[in-house]
């Protein structure tokens, strides 16, 4: 169905265009990778000017486009050109234009917090507030007290 990257970025960004109100500056939809064909986590949200407001990608006008199945097919081209760096995070932002700039990086420390079982002690010791931080697309600042890593 989509047979190069361009159409999977089409795609991804007609998705978010049909969520759009008539006026608005910039749209982000930032990718937690989870779990290959398994699990995504979208945070979502639009500018009118220097107003912030989040959508749902996944919304019913948008039913059309799979944006979970788009950003698996996406991470499986990547993964089999090896020009391409392994991603954990994506962030894709859409003009009313038409442009976009797409980002991906490699975040370690979700890499780790991904690898914990969660019924652990050492699940339990992480506070939501690294949690929320870590799930974002900046991720934890560089002066963090990383304890899990030696």
């Amino acid at each position: 169905m989509f047979p190069d990257i361009d159409d999977l970025y089409t795609g991804i960004g007609q998705a978010i265009y049909n969520q759009m109100p008539d006026r608005w500056t910039k749209a982000c939809l930032e990718v937690l990778h989870v779990e290959q064909n398994y699990s995504l986590i979208f945070n979502e949200y639009y500018f009118v000017d220097d107003l912030r407001f989040d959508f749902d990608v996944t919304d019913s006008n948008s039913k059309e486009i799979n944006v979970s199945d788009l950003f698996y097919k996406l991470y499986e081209f990547m993964a089999r050109n090896n020009e391409y760096v392994p991603w954990n995070k994506c962030k894709f932002t859409l003009y009313p234009d038409g442009e976009f700039d797409i980002e991906f990086k490699l975040d370690d420390d979700y890499e780790w917090y991904k690898s914990i079982d969660v019924n652990s002690k050492e699940y339990d010791s992480i506070s939501v507030d690294t949690i929320e931080k870590i799930e974002t697309w900046e991720g934890l600042p560089k002066d963090f007290n990383r304890f899990w890593v030696k």
